[in-house]
């Protein structure tokens, strides 16, 4: 499995976590530490490991979850859980899945298409571009109470354009829930009647509608198609590196898996052997409760 560019960040900040929590921090500057944990510090240099810029508003939370993660692990350990197996499972996992990654990134190069490939693979792959549904954009409002829903809705009534709704992108009707209907028939331009939805009241102004069977142009589906373009070509070439170090592996006589059928055959033979095993051991259980039941009835 390939793993995203979100999921190997998560995955990275869960390292470093680790390794705060078991090595401790080697930077002691008091001018800059921004947080303390017991006997675990954080200071700046320790939240700059991205190459990712990172927004001034984005700061506090990454202290907060630091501080949050920190008040639980040492909870933990308190519990000695961190000397269980599964921890030791999970850290195995995570370096694996890390150290796959890094080979992938150092051995695989995945393209950015140029324009000819894109717009080849976009007249190749029509049919995932066209809708499968009838489509809505438009403005929603929303309320908690049917009162100010109903006062919303009389005001924008009045307004040629939309005033305080929130815009929505191309959504299948079929997840408008109670407004599927009418926005199925409703006139372009046309605000719905307030209804309420889970804990919301809300109304809907239709901006365009889009039947199913229509072909999305280019330039809509433009970041989509280049995600799915790289993704495809990095399968391929991960396919090719797997079956190149498969080869290699047999040829070294270093390789060795089960055909299905030998699979399937070992599994049940297996599963029986647990059943025996089973019965085996109930029937003993049974035999032993019979004795003592015995015992017990000739004592008396």
């Amino acid at each position: 499995m390939i793993i995203n560019y979100k999921n190997r960040l998560e995955l990275i900040f869960i390292l470093v976590i680790f390794l705060w929590t078991t090595l401790g921090c080697s930077n002691n500057d008091p001018q800059t530490l921004i947080a303390k944990v017991g006997k675990k510090e954080l200071h700046l240099n320790d939240l700059m490991y991205s190459n990712e810029p990172i927004q001034d508003e984005e700061w506090m939370g990454m202290v907060n979850r630091w501080t949050d993660k920190q008040l639980l692990i040492q909870k933990a350990q308190q519990m000695d859980l961190h000397k269980t197996e599964i921890i030791k499972k999970k850290l195995m996992q995570l370096e694996n899945e890390l150290l796959i990654q890094l080979l992938i990134d150092s051995l695989i190069q995945v393209e950015f298409p140029s324009e000819d490939k894109i717009k080849q693979y976009y007249e190749t792959n029509k049919d995932l571009w066209t809708t499968k549904t009838t489509e809505v954009r438009g403005w929603v409002w929303r309320a908690q109470d049917q009162s100010t829903i109903q006062s919303l809705w009389r005001q924008t009534r009045t307004l040629l354009a939309p005033a305080g709704g929130e815009p929505f992108d191309w959504t299948p009707i079929e997840r408008l829930g109670p407004f599927k209907e009418e926005l199925a028939r409703v006139s372009i331009g046309i605000i719905t009647q307030p209804k309420k939805w889970g804990n919301e009241w809300l109304f809907i102004q239709l901006d365009n509608r889009r039947n199913a069977g229509y072909l999305k142009p280019l330039p809509e589906v433009r970041q989509e198609l280049i995600a799915m373009y790289q993704s495809e070509q990095m399968e391929r070439k991960r396919d090719s590196l797997i079956h190149q170090l498969k080869q290699e592996a047999i040829k070294k006589k270093k390789f060795f898996q089960l055909s299905e059928n030998e699979l399937i055959t070992r599994k049940k033979d297996y599963e029986m052997k647990l059943k025996y095993e089973s019965e085996k051991q109930k029937k003993k259980a049974e035999k032993s409760d019979i004795l003592k039941d015995t015992i017990i009835e000739n004592a008396k």
